[in-house]
């Protein structure tokens, strides 16, 4: 006898939820995902040429810090991270706002491709140093600017896994200000990047997920005391 369509997704959505439910499981996913955006955006970099130019003044006081540049590289380990504590509940959204941030920031950048130059690098020591900043600026072409998608991605992340520790919002945050210490974005990208994040939560992962699971005790106690009242 054939399936209802129904009863095929609600299989589906069991079967989807027992794997995110493993650690494992949402650690390779967002692995691949990040290998699959990494080369889509090197695409979209290399694709669209940079015609704007969104700097401030606030910009030029912003200083080139060249050891930020660890803070900007260890973006990819808050993803890491996040995939490993984040509760199974949000997993979903969360990966769809990721996926939702970067679609949109291809598009922005199709219609407001701008250009940041990279600073002058020859004085940066030691050569360990220079050699990443060459790595970043041979993987990272001077577009794909506005908004930042090192801030959109870091401030969604850390924004629904801080209830495990107020440490994965600051790390957020330094990874944010990363963005300008190193040059490769300025302060507009930083706040377009952090209004993407907040429309995409808002919008794809919805703040009423950020709470957390009541305990199946707490609700089978609860049942019993609104019983005991009637």
């Amino acid at each position: 006898m054939q399936q209802s369509p129904e009863t095929t997704l609600e299989r589906l959505n069991r079967w989807w939820s027992w794997l995110v439910a493993k650690a494992l499981f949402r650690l390779v996913l967002v692995t691949l995902t990040g290998f699959f955006l990494s080369y889509s955006y090197k695409e979209v970099n290399e694709t669209f040429r940079p015609c704007y130019d969104f700097s401030l003044p606030i910009d030029n006081y912003i200083p080139f810090w060249p050891l930020s540049g660890l803070v900007y590289w260890s973006y990819y380990g808050l993803f890491v991270g996040g995939a490993i504590v984040v509760r199974p509940t949000l997993f979903t959204r969360a990966w769809v706002g990721v996926l939702v941030c970067n679609l949109s920031s291809y598009v922005a950048y199709f219609f407001f491709c701008a250009h940041v130059p990279h600073p002058d690098i020859t004085f940066v020591q030691p050569e360990w140093l220079a050699g990443m900043y060459r790595d970043f600026y041979m993987l990272d072409g001077p577009g794909n600017t506005l908004p930042s998608l090192h801030c959109a991605l870091s401030a969604l992340l850390g924004w629904n896994i801080r209830k495990h520790s107020k440490w994965w919002l600051f790390w957020a945050f330094a990874i944010s200000l990363s963005t300008l210490t190193t040059k490769e974005h300025v302060f507009l990208d930083l706040v377009a990047g952090w209004l993407l994040a907040a429309v995409v939560q808002r919008t794809v992962v919805r703040p009423e997920l950020d709470e957390p699971d009541e305990p199946e005790e707490s609700r089978s106690l609860q049942g019993e005391l609104d019983a005991a009242t009637v």
